[in-house]
């Protein structure tokens, strides 16, 4: 998340420099764009190389199958609901609502 702000700063002042310069705003985002891309590979490197461990490192847990966060808590939440309707379903009770309790 820091890299990205950090990024959008860097291009936020090219391009206001640039205008400021006299560039015209369209071509000063352009070309701030660019110097911006040339200067965040240069100035950012550390952080664009612990934003990608840290993906890397997510995507790896999730091809293993380990979750986490909400995730987990959809899963476990999903399982309550299907237990329960298992437990009326068993118990001889419509999982569905009878006709006349629905408007």
């Amino acid at each position: 998340m820091w890299y990205s702000v950090a990024r959008l700063a860097l291009l936020a002042a090219c391009a206001v420099g640039l205008s400021l310069a006299g560039l015209h705003p369209v071509a000063a985002v352009v070309v701030g764009a660019l110097l911006a891309w040339g200067l965040s590979y240069v100035l950012l490197s550390r952080p664009r190389d612990a934003a990608a461990r840290y993906l890397a490192a997510r995507a790896d847990r999730r091809r293993r199958g380990e979750t986490s966060g909400l995730a987990a808590r959809i899963r476990d939440d999903a399982a309550a609901e299907d237990a329960a309707v298992d437990g009326m379903q068993a118990d001889g009770q419509s999982a569905s609502p009878s006709p006349s309790s629905t408007p």
